[in-house]
C-alpha cells in the first residue's frame, strides 16, 4: 500500500489476495492486473478497466495461489471521482468474482464469502473497505491495517544426498 502511494500512478486496479476466517479476513497482497495490450505494464487509466480482463486475471492469479490463500475481492487505487465512476463497473465486477471460480467458497457457513472492494485513494491518500453483501449492494466494512510478517511463519530445510552408483560394464 505504502508503494502505491508513494509511486507517481494515478491509476491502478488488480486482486486482492488473502485468507478467509470466521471472524476477519486477512489481506496478504495486492496483485495489480496487467495490461492486455502492453507486456509489463499494468492497467494505468480508468478507460483501461475492462471487467472480463481483470476477472481474467484474478481467474489466473486464483490457479498459482498456494494451499490457504484465496481471491478476496479487488482493490482500486484512484482518486475518490474515478471511484464514484466506477461504482456501477466494480458493483459488477465483484458480482462477476463470485460467479467464476477464482473466488473462495466455504464450506464453512459460518465463514463470510463477501468480496471485498480496497479503495485506496490517490487524492486524500486514504483506504477504504467495502463489501458486496447478501443483498447485492456495496456496504463500508472494518478495515485494520497491520504488520503481518510475524504473522505467517516460513519453514526451510535442505536436504544433501550423496549417492554412488555402481554399474556393470
Amino acid at each position: 500500500v505504502a508503494t502505491l502511494f508513494q509511486s507517481n500512478s494515478r491509476f491502478q486496479v488488480g486482486v486482492l489476495v488473502g485468507q478467509r476466517g470466521v471472524s476477519k479476513d486477512v489481506i496478504v497482497g495486492l496483485v495489480p492486473t496487467p495490461s492486455p495490450d502492453t507486456e509489463g505494464e499494468f492497467l494505468s487509466s480508468i478507460t483501461a478497466f475492462d471487467e472480463a480482463w481483470i476477472s481474467e486475471h484474478a481467474s489466473q492469479v486464483s490457479r498459482l495461489l498456494l494451499g490457504g490463500f484465496t481471491i478476496l475481492g479487488v482493490f482500486v487505487f484512484c482518486s475518490q471521482e474515478e471511484e464514484k465512476t466506477l461504482a456501477p463497473a466494480l458493483l459488477s465486477l465483484l458480482k462477476r468474482l463470485i460467479t467464476v471460480d477464482t473466488f473462495a467458497r466455504s464450506e464453512d457457513s459460518s465463514i463470510s464469502v463477501e468480496p471485498l472492494f480496497l479503495h485506496l485513494s490517490s487524492s486524500s491518500k486514504r483506504v477504504s473497505c467495502k463489501a458486496l453483501t447478501a443483498s447485492m449492494s456495496i456496504s463500508p466494512t472494518d478495515f485494520k491495517s497491520q504488520k503481518l510478517v510475524s504473522k505467517f511463519e516460513m519453514f526451510g530445510g535442505q536436504c544433501d544426498v550423496s549417492l554412488s552408483l555402481l554399474l556393470p560394464a
